[in-house]
């Protein structure tokens, strides 16, 4: 059980349209206050001191701009992050992008340059009218035909066995 309560009340003077009855009434009805039971209420008006507010404006102000720099801190970690997946994604598609390779046939057309690489020593010529095949001339006629897809088909064999 209550005994009795005392509550004090600082008013800043500085502050116009305040009242100090009004005050003392609502703080009366917040605390339950009854005289009979020796409850204590006082109610003061001061000037507060500006150095006061300034200090707390100051430090609200640092803590904003300490909040906006963290922000800006994340972001640039996420920026950071995304440029160097890109950067990783670009060199791997740089590094294992398609390595256009000139495949040297035994036979081939005056309408494609070949003899840059029918020159080379390293490379070893096919000579396809070796085998004996009956497909072989049908095999012939589809490389004249259609060299870029014998070029593409070639490319998936050689590379599939590289995988492998």
């Amino acid at each position: 059980q209550i005994q009795s309560i005392s509550v004090a009340v600082l008013l800043n003077s500085a502050v116009k349209g305040v009242s100090a009855s009004k005050v003392k009434q609502l703080v009366a009805a917040a605390v339950g206050y009854n005289a009979k039971r020796g409850d204590q209420l006082s109610i003061v008006s001061l000037p507060f001191s500006a150095a006061a507010t300034a200090q707390a404006k100051a430090s609200q102000s640092a803590a904003a701009s300490a909040s906006s720099m963290s922000s800006y801190l994340g972001l640039a970690k996420i920026a950071l992050l995304v440029l160097g997946v890109i950067a990783v994604m670009f060199l791997m598609l740089r590094a294992g992008g398609s390595s256009q390779e000139e495949i040297a046939l035994g036979s081939y057309s005056d309408d494609y340059e070949f003899e840059s690489i029918a020159r080379k020593p390293q490379q070893r010529q096919l000579q396809i009218a070796e085998f004996s095949n009956p497909i072989t001339p049908e095999v012939l006629d589809y490389i004249d035909k259609q060299p870029g897809d014998v070029a593409k088909l070639l490319r998936i064999w050689m590379t599939s066995r590289e995988v492998r």
